[in-house]
């Protein structure tokens, strides 16, 4: 399509007309618009993705085109996007959280800029809201939502990262991590977990 052809193209024309035809109303043509604007990673995108968030139709596509940008201000949009998302885009928001966090760690900023924007935009709510759908999630789609938990971790979240133990591999790192930062590894609960554990998750630690 014309579109399609437009995110092939490339360049800074080329993405100008791509944000127009995302932020029209012609359904046909703002769908394929969105997904060109994540392949060209293009931080001029992010204002125009940013407003579809607050539209259910377009949501999910346009959380995802700004994972694919990978850019720090696209982190505040998407926080605040969560606190009226329902759990299916909560984990959608959470893996391109996550690939904002890869960007990052490739030295496109510093990672404590995102942790920080995190906290300060998320709901009251966010956290509890994360861990409900960590608990409904497995595989790789619940990995980024156990990063995101880590983010919104205060003292009171011990008892969220001790499911993770003995989950797998990559969940209980995520777990250990944000008991670690909490200062919770000693925590009665958490020693109970892991008696009640294999030998194996006793050894990660």
């Amino acid at each position: 399509s014309a579109v399609e052809a437009l995110g092939r193209i490339g360049g800074a024309h080329a993405v100008d007309r791509l944000i127009t035809l995302a932020g029209g109303d012609n359904f046909f043509r703002a769908f394929p618009a969105i997904e060109a604007l994540g392949s060209a990673q293009d931080a001029r995108a992010v204002a125009v993705l940013q407003q579809l968030l607050a539209k259910p139709l377009y949501a999910t596509e346009a959380a995802r085109a700004l994972g694919k940008i990978g850019d720090l201000s696209a982190v505040q949009p998407l926080v605040r996007s969560l606190a009226t998302a329902p759990d299916a885009l909560v984990r959608v928001v959470a893996e391109s959280l996550a690939a904002i966090q890869d960007a990052v760690n490739q030295g496109v900023g510093p990672l404590t800029s995102l942790s920080r924007v995190v906290r300060e935009h998320a709901s009251p709510t966010l956290r509890a809201k994360v861990a409900r759908a960590l608990s409904s999630s497995h595989g790789a789609e619940a990995v980024p939502l156990g990063r995101l938990l880590i983010w919104l971790a205060e003292a009171e979240s011990v008892e969220d990262f001790i499911p993770l133990l003995g989950a797998s591999d990559e969940m209980t790192r995520l777990g250990i991590e944000g008991l670690a930062n909490l200062s919770a590894l000693g925590d009665q609960r958490v020693l109970a977990a892991l008696e009640a554990g294999s030998s194996e998750l006793r050894a990660q630690l």
